[in-house]
């Protein structure tokens, strides 16, 4: 027989004693709730109250019995995102439901590897795990609640976002990392608020497939068992192997716990005559497989106290409010694409997969615009889409009763393996409409409202630039802008120059610039630099929203390592990461063969380098301004760098100002660029015809 705490005295002492934990460990709970206890004692009086109820619904487990009740638990998974690995799919939150319900119910078959001395006291808790189909707005759900947010990264209680009714629902939110170095953490019924009630899990150990592994597909029964008040089967530490204690529980023998899966012969510490319990659910040895039949007794009697609501959450008006307990109804048409993949070059596959909520389609109708074959009628289909572009896709399920729909507009992003133009590039927003248009996009993940937008509020040079709101997003909200695909093969080791403005909202804010390039239209992308924070910043911290209002609040940036060999099919990236800052600004990008293009100097300082009047219909002057004597070459390419005209070859000019006509003649309407080289240095200017 175990020893029972039995006073609040023995527990308080049991709660400040606590050694401290480990710097990786396989799970969080019993230093979070020890740490709780010692912030807020007075919970130690609904935890007593909740200590009594349960040993008296224990002692009177035969009525209990009796009752036969069916305990389902609805579930929805908050799944923490920053659209990596962690966001794992539906196939494997759908395996996890399988084995916690499996190890709830005593249908794991390696019940049968159970030692001896335990087979007879196997529990099968008869608890059944369901995925809600109601949200608390009674909307159709699949139980699966995807959010993008940078708070993957931490995984703390801040990053519960969310939370549904702890008393309808559990929650368990799934994310990349767990900043305590835990696999997962839960809550004690009592104690904590209703927003952070419920399991936090490292994605890569929900279910047995995708990211995780069988080895790893037991963390969740171990945190339910928490979230339904059994301890560590040593105690309410992390650190099993440490000393001797005790769960609670009347038929699981003391233990000093087991971080590996011994020989039973050897599993003999606490007591030399008693093998101790090194395969329950609440151990760390990694050979689990199963709850006593006492841990089951104390797991229904949480169910059955009010204590943070678990009387309620299966109750049949809670089942009916949260939809698990009628027949499964085929509310909303959906789908995925293998590996989540949403754009391809010409020529390229994508794979559909039916993914419908709540019931089992009989019927499948696609379409598939701009794609090979348009239609289809089957549950999984192979797209090959020859024509850049960006597509919707649609999909409407029957299963003889309802027929729900889906189009996903602009879903699909085809890009050309034929370049757009060619270096040297410049873009300095000036023409072509505002983002997105024929040569930018825009991509809003999280379909906010502030994004990368042209603006004629700020600019280095013209009259506009491009800039995100970043003051009034939301925090970790990820915007990116993608320019035009480049061909790069008429300029050696291309580098890129652009203008920057951004500000702080005070010296804490981090907010992120990544610059990525891609060199196969934009399938894949590779960072190729960095900027947060007070390394990004152009002025001090601002407290209102900050707009540049001359040069001097502009800076130079540059990527000078490309590294994009001869490649025809260039793409570029800016991706910009919310960390609670400010507004960022950019203009005047440049992509020459030079090196030094943009730099603040004194030649570039005095340049004055325009084209007048831009946009044009017939004639524009080019001038600029030369410090000293050097050696001039003025060339007008068209877009995919095809020289068109020679004003100036190589030159030895003079201190002074400088204007060379362009005229029309036979040029056809479209985007060209003026490239001007002093000396070994290269400035290019976009010239539009209309």
């Amino acid at each position: 027989m175990k020893i029972k705490i039995g006073t609040l005295a023995l527990a308080l002492m049991v709660v400040t004693t606590i050694s401290a934990q480990q710097p990786s460990h396989y799970c969080g709970t019993s230093e979070l709730d020890n740490q709780l206890l010692i912030d807020h004692p007075e919970i130690l009086i609904e935890r007593q109250k909740l200590e009594d109820f349960t040993q008296k619904f224990i002692q009177n487990q035969a009525a209990q019995k009796t009752a036969n009740v069916i305990y389902t638990i609805p579930v929805v998974f908050h799944i923490i995102h920053n659209y990596g690995s962690e966001n794992i799919s539906d196939a494997q939150i759908y395996d996890e439901m399988k084995v916690l319900n499996r190890d709830y119910n005593k249908q794991n078959a390696d019940t049968a590897s159970v030692i001896a001395s335990f087979k007879s006291n196997v529990a099968n808790v008869g608890i059944n795990f369901v995925l809600a189909q109601k949200d608390p707005s009674g909307n159709c759900t699949n139980g699966i609640d995807r959010i993008a947010s940078l708070k993957t990264y931490t995984g703390d209680n801040s990053a519960k976002f969310n939370p549904w009714p702890n008393n309808k629902y559990l929650n368990i939110w799934v994310v990349r990392n767990i900043s305590s170095g835990a696999a997962g953490f839960a809550y004690y019924p009592g104690g904590t608020s209703a927003s952070t009630d419920g399991i936090m899990v490292l994605s890569n150990y929900v279910g047995s497939i995708g990211s995780s592994s069988v080895n790893n597909s037991r963390a969740i029964t171990h945190e339910v068992g928490h979230y339904l008040n059994l301890r560590h089967v040593w105690g309410s530490t992390n650190d099993p192997g440490v000393s001797c204690g005790d769960d609670l529980v009347s038929d699981t023998p003391q233990t000093k716990g087991w971080d590996f899966c011994p020989a039973a012969a050897n599993a003999k510490i606490c007591n030399t005559s008693i093998i101790e319990n090194y395969q329950n659910y609440m151990e760390y040895s990694y050979c689990c497989n199963m709850f006593t039949n006492g841990q089951a007794s104390r797991m229904i009697a949480a169910l059955n106290s009010s204590t943070s609501g678990r009387n309620n959450l299966w109750t049949t008006a809670n089942l009916t409010a949260t939809g698990v307990n009628s027949a499964p109804n085929l509310c909303k048409a959906d789908f995925s694409t293998t590996n989540n993949k949403t754009v391809t070059c010409e020529g390229g596959t994508i794979v559909f997969n039916d993914a419908s909520w709540n019931g089992t389609p009989t019927t499948y109708s696609w379409s598939f615009p701009g794609g090979t074959p348009s239609t289809a009628t089957t549950q999984s289909v192979t797209v090959t889409y020859p024509t850049a572009g960006v597509y919707n896709v649609s999909l409407t399920v029957s299963d003889g009763t309802s027929s729900p729909s889906v189009t996903k507009t602009n879903l699909i992003t085809v890009y050309s393996t034929t370049a757009m133009t060619a270096v040297p590039f410049t873009e300095g927003f000036e023409s072509g409409g505002a983002v997105p248009n024929a040569n930018w996009m825009v991509s809003n993940p999280d379909n906010k409202i502030y994004k990368w937008q042209t603006t004629t509020a700020a600019k280095y040079s013209g009259t506009s630039c491009v800039m995100v709101n970043n003051f009034s997003n939301d925090t970790a909200q990820i915007e990116e802008l993608m320019g035009p695909t480049i061909d790069c093969t008429k300029l050696g080791n291309p580098k890129m120059y652009f203008k920057i403005a951004y500000a702080q909202k005070d010296a804490s804010s981090n907010d992120q610039l990544k610059i990525n390039i891609s060199t196969n239209c934009g399938v894949s992308w590779i960072v190729k630099k960095t900027e947060s924070g007070n390394n990004m910043k152009s002025v001090p911290p601002q407290a209102t929203a900050f707009t540049p209002t001359s040069t001097t609040q502009w800076r130079n940036d540059s990527v000078t390592n490309l590294n994009v060999g001869s490649s025809s099919n260039v793409r570029i990236k800016f991706q910009f990461i919310n960390a609670d800052g400010n507004n960022i600004y950019i203009d005047d990008i440049n992509i020459t063969g030079s090196t030094l293009t943009g730099i603040n100097d004194e030649l570039s300082d005095n340049l004055d380098f325009h084209i007048y009047p831009n946009p044009t219909q017939d004639r524009s002057i080019v001038e600029f301004n030369l410090i000293n004597n050097s050696k001039v070459s003025v060339k007008l390419f068209d877009i995919l760098g095809n020289e068109v005209l020679d004003l100036v070859n190589g030159q030895q000019l003079a201190e002074g100002n400088y204007k060379f006509p362009i005229s029309r003649n036979a040029m056809s309407s479209g985007v060209y660029f003026v490239r001007l080289m002093i000396d070994d240095r290269l400035f290019a200017q976009k010239l539009l015809l209309e």
